[in-house]
């Protein structure tokens, strides 16, 4: 085998190594990418959830803590 037939297999064989890391990389990076999407949608959705729950509590409080609540459930007790 001479010098240039030795470098010719070389240097066909480091750019198909480069062109099978950057393909692997590419897929890696695709597979993350829709990862990333569901774990966001995830997020915007406990969001919304927790929001909603806060409104709920909120407004639980206001009953629970309105002096009016008090005679009602002295009334109960008593009827």
């Amino acid at each position: 085998m001479s010098l240039w037939t030795f470098l010719a297999f070389f240097f066909a064989g480091a750019f198909l190594l480069d062109a099978y890391k950057t393909h692997k990389k590419s897929k890696l990076k695709a597979g993350q990418s829709n990862e990333l999407d569901a774990v966001k949608a995830e997020l915007a959705t406990l969001k919304s959830d927790n929001q909603a729950l806060r409104e709920r509590v909120q407004t639980l409080e206001a009953i629970v803590t309105d002096g009016r609540y008090d005679l009602d459930e002295a009334f109960r007790k008593l009827g």
